[in-house]
């Protein structure tokens, strides 16, 4: 399948996106060390009024700390900047290139906030080597560009952060063009666009590792759309995304994807598509509920296929981020040997720290945290018939809904008249009119993909 659009708009689209910004240049009282080997922090906190350079003197906003460091008085100096917990108004476009690096630090994901207002992407990264870590960001919008959350065109390093809610014609979460994307211990969720709704990568370099990618969605890479670029994926999860066309978990075109120790499962559009060219390869115990794991190139003797992982709904596990927790009798947990240590795409995967900083004991398990005690998720696969009158017998199947407390369609609560794991019976109630069925169970709320018709 071809690309959706080619290389030509893709340019056209970056250079709509990356804006010339003018800034204010702020006096700076502190002289920056002398020695290009110290390093220099700048200090954020909400109704600062200083210079940045001090805790007792922190400005009021990300823009005064990036534009202090980009004045030149830092250069050639690894400089950090410390915000402070709060949310903060921002829509920056960071040009590194004359530090060493720049560091965008936050209190921890769930205290500070950096929202893009839906006037486009949070931050754009043009040039230098930059990390932004502890931080939520959240509500850019690029709708005729890329990038949402973050575009990033140089070398860019995301880690215990939260990118969510944000949306542009590619690349929702983030958009990664001709540059080199790190991804560590995050948790990219909720993001949308026509193509990579969490992440796209464009010629560029993608290392995912220890995240979360749950609840993107796209026409084509609900979770990821890779298009030319090399890909790496370890220790990850990526449930629960969705394509109207393709890839619903991973779409890739005239790319390379190395896949390890992750889980792929529960997209909805296939978990994963390979386009012209592109190259999706398992380098082992990764764990897909597609029948075969082809789709994945999940073939690997150590691979569980045809499985479901069992997990809960995205929630605050510990940890700097949400993450989703395999249930306790997951085939995901324990999968992986901690003896000898195992090691995939140059991480060791077991033993390890999960996303959320926890040690494993013994074996490891697959995907971005290790197991626990938790209610899993239910899915809903299908529902037949698909229209009928009011007492029609409905057969819902899918997974993890037995107990379930109530079935509703269409707002009316129906009678339960069977519930096991794979599949609940309902007679469709009295005063009920087309609409989807939902289904409540301990393990949270899920809703059919498509309508009952009630005739």
């Amino acid at each position: 399948m071809g690309a959706w659009r080619d290389t030509n708009l893709r340019a056209l689209l970056v250079g709509s996106l990356i804006v010339t910004m003018s800034f204010v240049g702020l006096a700076v009282t502190d002289a920056g060390p002398a020695s290009a080997s110290n390093p220099v922090s700048l200090y954020v906190a909400i109704g600062g009024t200083g210079n940045c350079t001090s805790p007792a003197t922190a400005c009021g906003s990300i823009h005064s700390a990036i534009t202090t460091a980009q004045s030149g008085s830092y250069s050639g100096l690894n400089v950090t900047i410390n915000v402070a917990a709060g949310v903060y108004i921002a829509n920056e476009t960071i040009s590194a290139s004359t530090l060493t690096s720049l560091a965008i630090v936050g209190a921890g994901a769930p205290a500070t906030t950096v929202n893009g207002n839906h006037a486009g992407s949070v931050f754009t990264i043009n040039t230098g080597t930059v990390t932004i870590s502890g931080v939520t960001i959240e509500n850019g919008s690029a709708p005729n560009g890329t990038g949402g959350g973050i575009f990033n065109g140089a070398s860019l390093t995301v880690t215990g952060s939260t990118i969510s809610n944000n949306d542009a014609l590619g690349g929702g979460g983030i958009e990664n063009y001709r540059g080199i994307l790190t991804v560590r211990s995050s948790t990219i969720s909720g993001n949308g666009g026509q193509a990579g709704g969490g992440i796209e990568t464009v010629q560029g370099g993608l290392n995912i590792s220890d995240s979360t990618l749950w609840g993107n969605t796209a026409i084509t890479g609900g979770g990821i759309e890779n298009l030319s670029s090399s890909m790496t994926i370890t220790s990850s999860t990526l449930f629960a995304n969705g394509a109207t066309s393709n890839g619903g978990g991973i779409f890739t075109e005239s790319g390379t994807d190395r896949i390890g120790a992750t889980i792929v499962a529960g997209n909805d559009g296939s978990n994963c598509y390979d386009g012209t060219g592109g190259v999706v390869s398992s380098v082992g115990y990764n764990l897909t509920d597609d029948a075969t794991g082809a789709s994945c190139g999940f073939t690997q003797p150590t691979d569980v296929v045809n499985a479901h992982p069992q997990l809960g709904l995205l929630a605050d596990n510990g940890g700097p981020t949400e993450s989703l927790l395999p249930a306790l009798g997951s085939p995901a947990i324990g999968a992986i040997p901690s003896s000898p240590a195992t090691i995939l795409n140059s991480v060791q995967v077991c033993p390890r720290a999960d996303q959320r900083g926890v040690g494993s004991a013994g074996n490891c398990s697959i995907g971005a945290v290790e197991g626990g005690s938790v209610t899993p998720a239910p899915i809903i696969t299908t529902f037949t018939p698909n229209r009928g009158p009011v007492g029609t017998v409905v057969t819902i199947t899918g997974v993890n809904l037995s107990g379930a407390t109530k079935v509703i369609v269409h707002g009316v609560t129906a009678t339960i008249t069977k519930d096991i794991a794979t599949k609940i019976k309902i007679m469709v109630p009295a005063g009920a009119t087309t609409g989807k069925i939902k289904v409540v169970t301990p393990g949270g709320t899920v809703k059919t993909g498509t309508f009952f018709t009630v005739t």
